[in-house]
């Protein structure tokens, strides 16, 4: 059995200083694989395998709750087995209400160990 990965929260609040938004629809894509999870399985119910040495990333998407658009970091990562922090991406980027869609995402990252693959986002003022 290869890495696990769990994505905790399927709509996400966040709220830092003059930043409010929400993520939804988080996504690891794994290469190797040619699929994507969590492929319409609600998160937390049942983590995918991903076999060890395939090349993932995540991602999920950002949207405003305020009714207009607002500058944000964005940044995803993921955290491995042992507790550290992997393939984090951080940018700038316009954070707009539903329809108008903005990812927050990790890099690419070949997972190398065994164990629970956990992917976070945050949403901050830029």
């Amino acid at each position: 059995m290869g890495p696990l990965y769990s994505l905790r929260s399927r709509a996400a609040r966040v709220a830092f200083a003059a930043v409010s938004g929400h993520f939804e629809e988080p996504k690891v894509v794994d290469y190797d694989a040619g699929e994507s999870y969590p492929d319409g399985v609600d998160i937390g119910t049942s983590p995918r395998s991903i076999p060890l040495g395939h090349r993932v990333k995540a991602h999920c998407i950002a949207y405003s709750d305020t009714g207009d658009y607002f500058m944000a970091r964005l940044t995803g990562w993921f955290v491995d087995p042992d507790g550290i922090k992997r393939a984090e991406h951080s940018w700038i980027h316009s954070v707009w209400p539903k329809p108008t869609r903005t990812f927050a995402f990790t890099e690419d990252i070949t997972l190398d160990k065994p164990g629970m693959w956990v992917f976070h986002a945050k949403m901050e003022e830029a």
